[in-house]
């Protein structure tokens, strides 16, 4: 009797050792926030980083942002839990004039925000090139053509997407912001990118992609995966 439950329960491990354990994909709770507040939370925190030092042009978000998980269902759809940001200023200092770049990350999460600086660098400036880079930076600026929040970007995506996902489940959702970009003639533009895991494996993913006019809102281009 004993020998024949050791076999029975050997079945039954060599068995579910060939299982695959069913997908249950989460949205993700946050805490989540929209752009805006990551944005005013990061400035703030470099305001703090900084304090004490004169710049010659202030920071400055610009080229681009990204958000991800995004929520994407119930209140919080549309925000992120992590952003990532590119900041740019100019410093003056008995040495002369230095172009300063920062890409900062902040992480939401139930114990506190969280800032990773991920790289900091300083370039020295001659006189000659002074104005010039401060009307590079007033132009790469990410404010000035900032006018939809993620939320209602995310929700443009959503409301268009009808890509047949049976047999798939959403995976996660990025959201990418870019002041300009070439292939749209240099036009603001929203990415967002909805990505499926299939049913069966895990490691096979297929996206969909919209890219949105960041000035009106339009839909400028749709991918949806090859079959």
């Amino acid at each position: 009797m004993k020998k024949a439950i050791g076999i029975l329960i050997l079945i039954i491990l060599i068995g579910c050792s060939g299982c695959v354990q069913k997908p249950n994909p989460v949205n993700p709770k946050g805490p989540n926030v929209t752009l805006m507040k990551a944005l005013n939370d990061t400035e703030k925190h470099l305001a703090s980083y900084f304090k004490g030092i004169d710049f010659e042009y202030g920071l400055t978000p610009t080229n681009e942002c990204g958000g991800a998980p995004c929520s994407w269902s119930g209140p919080n759809a549309g925000n992120c839990t992590n952003w990532i940001f590119y900041y740019e200023c100019m410093l003056k200092n008995e040495s002369g004039y230095f172009h300063k770049t920062i890409r900062i990350s902040v992480l939401y999460s139930t114990e506190g925000t969280k800032y990773i600086i991920m790289n900091e660098k300083s370039i020295s400036l001659n006189n000659t090139t002074v104005f010039e880079t401060m009307s590079d930076i007033q132009n790469r600026s990410l404010k000035s053509v900032l006018h939809f929040e993620s939320r209602d970007i995310f929700l443009i995506s959503k409301n268009n997407n009808t890509w047949n996902s049976t047999g798939n489940y959403l995976f996660k959702i990025t959201l990418n912001f870019y002041v300009k970009k070439e292939v749209f003639n240099n036009t603001p533009i929203w990415w967002i990118r909805w990505e499926y895991k299939a049913n069966k494996d895990r490691y096979d993913s297929k996206y969909v992609d919209f890219f949105i006019n960041g000035m009106n809102g339009t839909i400028l281009k749709i991918e949806y995966p090859s079959k």
